[in-house]
């Protein structure tokens, strides 16, 4: 159903660049999958396996260093709210959350306060801990990248502001709104590192569209010089926030350094631009 995908969307292509992609993805990927680094070239070939590479190749950069960073975050987090609520296991005492996340669901369900608790607890029990250790750090420990995110969004905010500070403090604005929207995109962008899905391409501008208002709204731009797509912003703030961004830094210099002229030809084209290395530094 899939096969000549791209000769019947790009139908002006010559027989030869046609087989020389399909030369190409064979063993790496499908036609519908390439199509889309096809509409950020429009057409091109060769420049469109140039932007294949070269985000197969950030994929593998960022998911290394997002998970790094998924550590970090959990364990700063259970810091320093286990040291403003002098509780070992503050996930766990209604009293922590927000007063909406404590109030029941509609028809009946539970409320967010519940839900949560028990997922962590499943996860917990699924890890099947020989040796438990601190509640706090063992629950984050099991949870994935979505539960630390409602986990974030539903403790009370005098208990979670000390780490909100933390992760903001190369902005103007400290406030939990523009700090969760960098953690949905970094879910988003992370999920698709994962799962081996486009993150140079269009469908990653679209999906990460939705955060630019609260991301750059009342001057909580990164830079003012500059105009960022969410992607970059998000790169700059994990190169920011993480330990090892120095790390980073230099790796994503490199790499972007080396696709600089690809990614200044087809600029608004796709998730980054040709300024992406200038942003970051």
């Amino acid at each position: 159903m899939l096969k000549h995908i791209i000769k019947n969307e790009y139908k002006n292509l010559k027989s030869s660049e046609i087989n020389k992609a399909i030369a190409f993805i064979n063993g790496k990927c499908s036609e519908y999958y390439f199509l889309d680094y096809l509409r950020c070239t429009n057409g091109n070939i060769d420049d469109a396996i140039e932007f294949y590479l070269l985000d197969d190749k950030l994929r593998s950069l960022l998911m290394q260093y997002l998970v790094r960073l998924e550590i970090q975050l959990k364990t700063d987090f259970v810091r320093t709210v286990q040291e403003s609520t002098h509780s070992s296991s503050f996930w766990t005492k209604k009293k922590y959350y927000i007063p909406e996340a404590k109030q029941p669901g509609k028809h009946g369900k539970v409320s967010n306060y519940t839900r949560v608790k028990r997922r962590i607890f499943s996860n917990m029990n699924r890890m099947s801990f020989e040796t438990m250790g601190p509640s706090n750090y063992a629950a984050m420990y099991s949870s994935s990248f979505g539960t630390f995110q409602d986990l974030f969004k539903y403790i009370d905010l005098p208990y979670k502001q000390e780490f909100i500070d933390i992760y903001t403090s190369h902005l103007k604005i400290h406030n939990y709104k523009i700090l969760n929207c960098y953690f949905e995109s970094i879910r988003r962008i992370r999920n698709r590192c994962a799962h081996g899905n486009h993150i140079i391409s269009l469908k990653m501008v679209n999906e990460l569209n939705g955060l630019r208002r609260t991301l750059f709204s009342n001057n909580a731009s990164p830079n003012s010089n500059y105009h960022y797509t969410v992607m970059e912003a998000t790169i700059l703030f994990i190169v920011k926030q993480l330990n090892c961004g120095k790390e980073l830094k230099h790796k994503l210099t490199v790499l972007l350094n080396k696709y600089h002229l690809l990614l200044n030809k087809y600029n608004g084209k796709h998730s980054l631009s040709g300024m992406t290395v200038a942003k970051i530094n």
